[in-house]
């Protein structure tokens, strides 16, 4: 049996899970990036969450439309991958 999966996550301080999501296995990683993205900040929205003051991604994220998206919904934005430059401004 072979299995793809295929997620989605929001994680706070890399220690909490705020929201997961399936997606097809067959999609590349900058697939639905956007509408993840905009359901992600949405539950969070509906849960009285609303400060967000910094979001790190990957390179899928790296899209006009996700990045207009996080500018609106973020203090501060960073695309980058563990042990960068990004760990000694991110917790």
């Amino acid at each position: 049996m072979i299995m793809a999966i295929n997620l989605g996550v929001g994680i706070l301080n890399e220690q909490n899970v705020l929201y997961i999501e399936n997606r097809n296995g067959n999609s590349d990683a900058k697939a639905f990036q956007l509408d993840t993205l905009e359901r992600m900040f949405q539950h969070l929205k509906d849960n009285n969450i609303s400060r967000i003051d910094k979001f790190r991604a990957d390179a899928a994220s790296y899209q006009y439309d996700v990045v207009k998206l996080v500018e609106k919904n973020v203090t501060s934005f960073y695309i980058g991958a563990r042990n960068s430059y990004v760990e000694n401004i991110l917790p």
